[in-house]
């Protein structure tokens, strides 16, 4: 088994720490957020205005290295049914492993379709743009997500997903991540 490929993922282990504490925190200050009483029996509906944050990490594949990153998104809409949402998001990636660190901003489309409880699946597509010291690139990303959702409140609900990016750049090779996120929505 060729242990070399992994090599620059464990090579920057206090990467992957950051990342545990950060989403450690994340979760903690998820779950101590205050709630409506009405949760004991609440509405618990996806239909209607929704905003959140999610944060997290994964790595991120190139044709010459493997590196960590971590990211915070945002993201503003509506659910159309209670199954279906849709909704506009803006991602920031903090890529430190790299030769030289770099962030990358995505911005664009998300929409979650939810099968059974809060199981879901997401379809993701925007663009994105790389910012490293002297150099910016601009390109398109695709994503899709797996996750399950559980309300904690009437109106709040805390999302754990796997999922995977692909990221096409105009000018330089092609990207691809594996991101696990946690986040919370408020409906």
């Amino acid at each position: 088994m060729n242990h070399k490929i992994m090599q620059p993922f464990f090579q920057n282990s206090q990467i992957v720490w950051r990342a545990v504490f950060f989403g450690a925190a994340l979760y903690i200050s998820f779950l101590t957020s205050s709630t409506d009483a009405i949760a004991l029996d609440g509405y618990q509906d996806r239909r209607g205005l929704l905003g959140g944050i999610a944060g997290g990490g994964g790595a991120i594949f190139t044709p010459d290295d493997v590196s960590g990153l971590m990211g915070l998104g945002f993201h503003f809409g509506g659910g159309a049914t209670e199954w279906l949402t849709i909704s506009a998001n803006v991602d920031l990636y903090w890529l430190p492993a790299l030769e030289q660190d770099a962030l990358a901003l995505r911005p664009g489309l998300q929409v979650r379709g939810f099968f059974v409880g809060g199981l879901f699946g997401g379809l993701d597509a925007g663009m994105v743009w790389l910012a490293q010291e002297g150099d910016d690139r601009l390109g398109i990303a695709l994503g899709v997500s797996v996750g399950y959702e559980f309300f904690v409140g009437a109106n709040q609900a805390i999302s754990l997903s796997v999922g995977y990016e692909r990221h096409a750049l105009f000018d330089a090779d092609d990207a691809n991540t594996i991101l696990v996120r946690l986040g919370t929505t408020w409906y």
